[in-house]
């Protein structure tokens, strides 16, 4: 087998695998819900029974909302080997999350998400 042939035929097989493992609308939720979780909880180690107790309520009281926003707000975008997420703010569609091999990547952080949570801005 020549050696161009053997080229074609790695990155065919890399562009098919990409393109069935590019991530759902179901995969770039589940990654910002994790983010936003992760953003109700404190990262205080020295925190006791009673504030571990509040942040589960939150996390608990928060979810399906979160959830119900996503489902509503977020907009996935496949271009065959990748994936590219936007939710539309009062500013514009806002890129939140990328994926590709199955993998998403959020460009949130706790610090953004809980911006957006206070007050609806990216």
């Amino acid at each position: 087998m020549k050696k161009s042939t053997l080229t074609i035929i790695v990155v065919l097989a890399i562009v098919i695998l990409a393109a069935v493992t590019c991530p759902s609308k179901e995969d770039h939720k589940e990654k910002i819900l994790e983010i936003s979780k992760a953003s109700l909880r404190s990262t205080d180690n020295n925190k006791n029974s009673e504030q571990e107790a509040l942040e589960d309520l939150a996390v608990i009281i928060a979810d399906p909302f979160i959830s119900a926003y996503l489902d509503s707000k977020l907009e996935v975008s496949k271009y065959l080997v990748f994936s590219v997420a936007t939710v539309e703010t009062s500013e514009g569609r806002k890129t939140v999350s990328f994926g590709a091999f199955s993998f998403v990547y959020s460009t949130l952080n706790k610090e953004k998400l809980s911006n957006f949570l206070n007050s609806g801005e990216l």
